[in-house]
């Protein structure tokens, strides 16, 4: 991602600006996403999918490494 500074400059710089320039963001946002190396929004989505469907998922250890084995967390009924 070596343009992507520049890349943040001209967004800022149309956005200062007064002008729109929505495809350039959302554009930005997906690239900055896809490089970053821990998904914030990809662990709350597995936490999502444990919750309502018992997939499980994987713990992120201390090193920045996930598990090799899923695990289950007790969460509480959501319809009583």
């Amino acid at each position: 991602a070596t343009g992507l500074p520049g890349f943040r400059a001209a967004c800022a710089r149309l956005c200062l600006g007064g002008e729109p320039a929505l495809v350039m963001q959302a554009s930005l946002g997906y690239v900055v996403t896809m490089t970053q190396q821990l998904l914030q929004a990809a662990q709350v989505v597995a936490l999502q999918r444990d919750v309502f469907g018992r997939h499980g998922f994987k713990r992120l250890q201390a090193d920045g490494t996930s598990t090799e084995d899923l695990h289950h967390a007790e969460w509480p009924e959501m319809i009583p």
